[in-house]
């Protein structure tokens, strides 16, 4: 378990238990904050991608989905008739 989830684990812990304490909600607004930080870099790196770097991870994700589905079939008993 990364330790974001961890983290995460343990917020969701104290504002169930805790609903209503001063340090489950500043523990609840701090995590929200970093969430909300943490996205809008994310969103900004993927908005200002360039068309190699799109056409890239396409080529990228049509080979791996290449590969998922060798390996189904590889593994896939025959269908017996």
């Amino acid at each position: 378990m990364s330790d974001e989830q961890k983290e995460a684990s343990r917020v969701i812990y104290l504002t169930i238990s805790f609903p209503f304490s001063k340090r489950a909600t500043q523990t609840y607004n701090q995590a929200m904050k970093m969430a909300k930080a943490q996205y809008s870099e994310e969103k900004k790196a993927y908005d200002s991608r360039t068309p190699a770097e799109i056409q890239a991870a396409n080529a990228a994700a049509a080979a791996a989905l290449l590969v998922r589905l060798a390996s189904l079939a590889i593994h896939t008993p025959p269908l017996l008739t």
